[in-house]
């Protein structure tokens, strides 16, 4: 396999390594290990709605392109469990991407994340719309912006 890893942050509200890190370590054959797929901004829909806001506030979100009742209700009509599985389910199908970190201390919620990791992929219109959606985002680590 590999002789070198890195760890990446990397998550649906922040693609932004996607060029500048994945794309060039793939190219030299090194792997990746993905963290911040799901933290405390993706952890709970009132938490999210709050990044969000701050997004268009900042001008890195397009409150255009957005329902602003249910700005991820395009999430719910497809088979996605909750925000976390389609996030770790983006990730997971990243190119450049070889493992998703996930860590808990809940059960429940590593069951969960096995769930996620195993399941099938994003259809490619809903995997568009989170990229076209985040974009510009370069600001959300994972846990605040």
């Amino acid at each position: 396999m590999y002789s070198t890893w890195f760890m990446v942050g990397f998550n649906l509200l922040n693609q932004t390594d996607r060029e500048k890190i994945l794309s060039p370590l793939k190219e030299k054959d090194v792997g990746v290990l993905c963290m911040f797929v799901v933290r405390y901004t993706l952890a709970t829909s009132e938490r999210l709605m709050t990044v969000l806001s701050r997004l268009v506030e900042t001008g890195q979100l397009a409150v255009e392109e957005l329902d602003s009742e249910n700005p991820l209700a395009f999430l719910n009509e497809k088979d996605i469990s909750s925000l976390a599985d389609a996030a770790y389910r983006f990730c997971r199908d990243e190119p450049g991407i070889d493992t998703v970190l996930c860590g808990t201390g809940n059960v429940d919620h590593l069951k969960e994340n096995y769930r996620s990791l195993g399941g099938s992929e994003l259809d490619v219109g809903t995997r568009e719309k989170i990229k076209q959606l985040f974009r510009n985002v370069d600001s959300v680590s994972g846990d605040r912006i």
